[in-house]
């Protein structure tokens, strides 16, 4: 049976630029998006199975949980299975993204049994993944390579995003319980040339006063 991503939306400000370019894999969606985001532009989204996005171009979208929580600007996100998510713009034009769609089962496949399937990552920028969201865009658009190369691709782009939860993943939104034996690592991974408070409630996606409380 195919794999067929179900995902709820209510968007206003967002126009497609032309039809989604869509990849189809074994329990696994890719589908490359060209939007126009005008002023104001915002969403509420909840998808049945666990999503990753990828933004590109320097962009990002300011997200969070709750209509009063502060935004996260994420480059690169996971969202869980059930996941209400709401996205705002901070600068109007063209955003190009990639989304990946897995069946929980594949996911767990990948990440091994011990994986934290249930917690959402917000990057602020694509980092070690930036060269894997480029070939598999590519992929989408123009596809060039076999299924199983496609395939192992995204998995390792799968692998490269949770790779980087113990310095780099940003709180869930929302969430202001910072766990202290990360707050000290992050601390001293800065000692030598210092990181300032504001700094380091940026590192959890936090703002001043949320960091401060």
């Amino acid at each position: 049976m195919s794999f067929h991503p179900r995902m709820f939306s209510l968007v206003k400000g967002f126009s497609p630029l032309n039809d989604v370019a869509s990849l189809s894999l074994d329990e696994i969606v890719l589908d490359y998006w060209q939007v126009d985001s005008q002023l104001g532009a915002r969403g509420r989204y909840v998808s049945m199975h666990p999503r990753l996005v990828f933004m590109l171009d320097d962009r990002k979208l300011l997200l969070r949980r709750h209509k009063t929580d502060d935004p996260c600007a994420a480059a690169a996100f996971y969202i869980p299975a059930g996941f209400e998510i709401r996205s705002g713009v901070d600068q109007v034009g063209v955003l190009r993204h990639l989304d990946v769609h897995l069946s929980a089962k594949c996911l767990r496949s990948i990440l091994g049994p011990k994986a934290a399937l249930h917690t959402p990552i917000f990057l602020g920028d694509l980092e070690d993944v930036q060269p894997f969201v480029e070939v598999l865009t590519k992929e989408c658009v123009w596809p060039e390579r076999a299924r199983d190369h496609v395939k192992t691709l995204t998995h390792a782009l799968v692998l490269e995003l949770f790779r980087n939860l113990p310095t780099n993943v940003y709180k869930a939104v929302g969430d202001t319980k910072i766990d202290p034996v990360r707050l000290e690592n992050a601390v001293l991974e800065h000692a030598a040339r210092g990181i300032s408070v504001d700094d380091l409630a940026r590192h959890f996606a936090l703002s001043r006063s949320q960091f401060d409380r």
